[in-house]
């Protein structure tokens, strides 16, 4: 899976050594992800960049020549409303914070960076794209399937060098395993034609539990005829394609291997954060206790008491206000953050009754318990370090964006192929968040002792 970021800064060792950490990040976070950085040293190459390939996150500077940053994030919220944009400026005073929020960043940290807030906050970005898109079935395009399981990928092809890049794209997934030699040639070859003629055209490449599929779009400013005699010429059989007026979809059936792993990465939720033995464990045993058996969002609320259904549209609502007071935690005096703290457990508490008169959701009520647990617990020093409340507000965040995303994927659009999709994942974030505040001396020293080895100075 590709991932896309963006580095924007006017200072040639700040976008190095941003590159250097955010790599090293993802190799030890993110391994099955694959890693595109792109750089500009000011707003005006920046933007042409996003213009051209969506970023998937974005890190700006502030202050720079040609096009600064408030001019860069107004011109790309035009256009792109969902990408994150995490600036990085040495303005910190409140007026200029409150200046870059409501120019559209997603999010800001002072230069120079604390890197285990920075490395948090880009963590948060990665797991609520990466939640977003293992729980989401995009609407299909193919006419074989009309539900998918991992957001679609396409390609637009104008020219033999766009071609290229999706082979080289395409042999990567779709191997000599798959026996698909021949959807292959066919695709080759008419793309080949429509270059020639010169026909723009997207392919579309998406996937369910068992296919892969391919759809060439403007399929229909080709002749019929032309179209038919290649697939006859590439002897692709009548169950290996379906066509319309508009366009024309491949089925490539994926292997046994790739359909166990493709189940397996939908229960588990591919689960890649280290989180300690002894509570895996407890975490393994509760998915184990309540994935039982799938069952559909449809099936569970057709037995649940609707007070339930309302109950749980009230406190959607209230996720906005929940979300409010997350935000403001970040500049919070301690008085005003206890405060916030205080209406905030009272929020999840609601909550988390009604997930537990629901039944069925032991994990999530479970992890629940722990985090108000520990939010009622909580140290003080939390909040009355600047860092540190900064650091929680980013990862309540990432929580709140869950289960936003979580009741709208199986209350309101009932997309979850199975009520315990976000089990998993949920818990561990809530461990998470517990883990990072529960850090021991010994801890904190082993962690300084192996950021002074890595020989690297953080900005």
């Amino acid at each position: 899976m590709n991932f896309n970021i963006l580095i924007v800064d006017d200072e040639r060792v700040m976008i190095e050594t941003l590159k250097i950490v955010v790599k090293k990040f993802f190799k030890q976070e993110y391994p099955f992800l694959n890693l595109n950085i792109s750089v500009a040293e000011n707003g005006k190459e920046a933007l042409e960049i996003e213009q051209k390939s969506a970023q998937d996150i974005i890190l700006t500077d502030i202050s720079m020549p040609i096009m600064d940053g408030f001019e860069f994030i107004k011109n790309v919220r035009m256009f792109d409303k969902a990408v994150p944009i995490l600036v990085l400026s040495g303005l910190d005073d409140n007026d200029n914070i409150d200046k870059i929020m409501q120019s559209g960043a997603t999010n800001y940290t002072s230069k120079p960076l604390n890197k285990k807030l920075f490395l948090a906050q880009i963590k948060v970005f990665v797991d609520f794209y990466l939640h977003r898109q293992n729980k989401y079935n995009r609407k299909a395009i193919n006419l074989f399937s009309k539900n998918i399981y991992k957001r679609k990928t396409e390609f637009l092809i104008e020219k033999e060098e766009d071609l290229l890049e999706f082979w080289e794209f395409i042999i990567e997934i779709i191997t000599s395993e798959h026996k698909a030699e021949t959807i292959l040639h066919f695709i080759y070859d008419t793309e080949i034609l429509m270059i020639a003629k010169g026909i723009s055209n997207n392919i579309v490449l998406e996937e369910d539990l068992e296919n892969f599929y391919l759809t060439l779009l403007e399929i229909d400013k080709l002749d019929d005829k032309i179209v038919l005699d290649i697939l006859k010429k590439g002897k692709i059989k009548e169950t290996e394609y379906k066509t319309n007026n508009f366009f024309l979809s491949l089925i490539i059936p994926k292997t046994k291997e790739e359909v166990k792993q493709t189940i397996d990465a939908k229960k588990t939720k591919n689960i890649q954060k280290k989180i300690d033995k002894k509570e895996k464990e407890e975490v393994i045993h509760d998915i184990r206790y309540t994935i039982h058996e799938d069952i559909s969002p449809e099936e569970f609320l057709e037995e649940l008491d609707p007070t339930y259904e309302d109950k749980i549209e009230d406190f959607f609502e209230d996720l906005s206000i929940v979300g409010t007071h997350i935000f403001n935690l970040k500049n919070a005096s301690f008085d005003e953050a206890k405060a916030l703290i205080d209406n905030i457990i009272y929020n999840l508490e609601n909550f988390n009754i009604i997930v537990v008169n629901m039944g069925l959701f032991n994990v999530i009520s479970r992890s629940f318990g722990h985090l108000i647990t520990f939010l009622n617990n909580m140290d003080d020093e939390i909040l009355k370090n600047t860092q540190k409340r900064v650091l929680l507000s980013e990862m309540l965040q990432g929580l709140a964006n869950d289960l936003e995303s979580w009741i709208t994927a199986l209350f309101i659009e009932r997309t979850a192929d199975d009520i315990h999709y976000f089990d998993a994942s949920f818990s561990e974030n809530c461990f998470v968040v517990e883990s990072t505040f529960m850090q021991t001396e010994e801890d904190a020293a082993e962690e300084d002792a192996a950021e002074e080895d890595d020989g690297l100075e953080f900005f």
